[in-house]
């Protein structure tokens, strides 16, 4: 479990496994993943994609790598269809892992399918696949400490993302 904590009290919650298995990103300062082919296309903002960019810097990406550190306000005035959990300078090349894995079967689905009907009641919602990218004790540029944690993950039931 971690412990999230923002101006609400923290809670505890489950992150996907991660670690054995993954696909580790090399160690590189604002570097990325290779383009990395998606197990089933993936629909955002209505363009279906069949390949992500894990990014080192807190982002995911389509279209290729995506070095920047500094945030921009969402919409941005950009062909760059992008998810961001956490667009910060972070730095791998001393301490943390980052890295990746796609699930189309197991207990990974069945969380994703129990966490989505928790939260929204009478959907009805099953997931099919399951896309998880993970900073794991990645430490923020110039910092030799210990990092942040981060989790982000990707779900889809036919052609519903969330």
């Amino acid at each position: 479990y971690s412990k999230i904590k923002n101006q609400f009290p923290s809670i505890l919650c489950p992150l996907y496994p991660f670690g054995a298995g993954d696909t580790v990103s090399s160690r590189s300062d604002d570097g990325s993943s290779p383009p990395i082919i998606l197990e089933q296309p993936f629909v955002y903002f209505g363009k279906p994609y069949q390949q992500i960019y894990v990014n080192h810097n807190g982002h995911l990406t389509f279209n290729g790598a995506f070095a920047s550190y500094k945030p921009y306000r969402f919409p941005a005035f950009s062909s760059r269809d992008l998810i961001a959990p956490f667009w910060t300078d972070l730095d791998n090349r001393w301490n943390g892992t980052i890295s990746y894995r796609q699930y189309s079967s197991g207990s990974v689905l069945q969380q994703a399918t129990q966490d989505i009907n928790q939260y929204f009641l009478n959907l009805g919602f099953s997931v099919n696949w399951v896309f998880v990218a993970t900073w794991d004790k990645v430490a923020y540029y110039n910092n030799f400490g210990t990092g942040r944690n981060l989790h982000c993950y990707i779900r889809k039931r036919n052609n519903l993302i969330n």
